[in-house]
């Protein structure tokens, strides 16, 4: 283990730490390294939202923030994704991770948002720092040949700068409408929007002059074949009628292109519109959220309209000791208020409080899983409370 007087942790000081810190993830994540290791993108960024490990005054790791909001129930709740979680191969299994990820946590619950959270690439530290499973990414990939060719009922154009606003209100209301979609900030918007691949192509669906959906996106050869992908970026109908135009619109692309490859939820409405289920998973992922704060996250989402309930929670957690005790949940009219004290029939871990949050395991799954404890008629009413669309995120981070 390293030792604590060696260990220093804070934003990173100067280019110099910047370009170490760089190759530290390119090594982890097995991009190619560079004698010199372009930075810009961390100073994108912000080097205030960055966290370097020195051991010896040497930086041995570090990590990214990313301050944002994540939708539930309708509602976004600020939430911190993390990045860019990397440490030097002489300093892994040294606990020098877990005491970032706790100092981090310390400085996200006294920053005031509520929730965190990542896409793992190991979970043990993790799980130690008080994350959990809680929703899923994945790819679809549709052969184009496949997908219906008849219906353009609706008009398709090519966006440009001057429909960001009205692609980012489509975004936003397809995300209110979903458990677990980001309510992005100014730098993931500019992941999605700022050309990574060249060309980058923009298209709105509009029914007289009014925007339903819109897909960004660009054709790639994958390598060792011979026809292109489309691939999407962001792809968003909320209409089905938008929907059906836009697989018509991939559709037209069948000659010149091989698949349709995007981001969409576990239970895709796009593929209500295509004939049979040709397609098949490209990519799949669990990300995991982090409860900062117990009672400001239980009070900040929304809830289903028409519930009237109440919650009685003993929550344990190690890592951030104001979340532990007894709360009480009161739901109404699709908002909550949240109190201390109460019974505390429902028993958990902040780590068990993850899924049940999201939506992504009912209580009654939990307590399968060891993750909770409680009366059965308990944790049916906890179902009921935190019931939702599946939680997933169009986003990686």
């Amino acid at each position: 283990m390293t030792t604590q007087h060696t260990l220093e942790i804070s934003a990173p000081e100067g280019d110099d730490e910047l370009r170490a810190f760089r190759a530290i993830g390119d090594y982890a994540f097995n991009e190619n390294p560079s004698p010199a290791p372009d930075i810009a993108r961390l100073q994108r960024q912000g080097i205030e939202n960055l966290r370097v490990a020195r051991v010896g005054g040497v930086v041995a790791a570090g990590l990214g923030m990313l301050p944002m909001g994540q939708w539930f129930g309708g509602t976004s709740v600020p939430m911190v994704g993390i990045n860019a979680v990397s440490t030097a191969p002489e300093h892994r299994s040294t606990g020098i991770m877990s005491r970032m990820l706790r100092q981090m946590l310390e400085e996200i619950h006294a920053d005031g948002s509520p929730l965190s959270a990542l896409y793992p690439t190991t979970q043990p530290v993790y799980r130690r720092a008080g994350y959990e499973q809680a929703g899923i990414a994945l790819d679809y990939k549709h052969p184009l040949h496949a997908l219906s060719t008849g219906d353009r009922g609706l008009q398709v154009r090519r966006a440009g700068d001057e429909d960001t606003n009205t692609i980012q209100a489509l975004y936003a209301e397809r995300a209110r409408r979903t458990t677990g979609n980001l309510d992005r900030s100014e730098f993931m918007w500019a992941r999605v929007l700022e050309p990574r691949e060249a060309p980058l192509n923009k298209y709105l669906v509009e029914r007289d002059g009014t925007s339903e959906g819109y897909v960004i996106y660009t054709q790639r050869q994958p390598p060792g074949t011979k026809e292109k992908d489309i691939n999407c970026y962001d792809l968003v109908a909320l209409t089905a009628d938008a929907a059906r135009r836009l697989v018509a619109f991939f559709a037209d692309h069948r000659s010149t292109a091989e698949h349709l490859v995007w981001t969409g939820a576990p239970a895709e409405p796009l593929l209500l519109h295509v004939p049979n289920q040709a397609y098949k998973i490209d990519w799949y992922e669990q990300w995991m959220l982090r409860i900062v704060d117990v009672p400001a996250a239980l009070a900040a989402r929304g809830y289903p309209t028409g519930v009237e309930a109440e919650l009685h929670l003993e929550v344990r957690d190690d890592v951030l000791a104001p979340n532990n005790g007894r709360w009480v949940l009161a739901v109404s009219d699709g908002r909550a208020e949240v109190r201390e004290g109460g019974t505390g029939s429902i028993a958990l871990d902040v780590r068990g409080l993850a899924p049940m949050y999201t939506g992504y395991l009912s209580p009654l799954e939990l307590r399968a899983g060891g993750y909770v404890q409680g009366p059965e008629a308990d944790l049916a009413l906890a179902g009921t409370v935190f019931a939702g669309p599946t939680p997933w995120m169009a986003d990686g981070f």
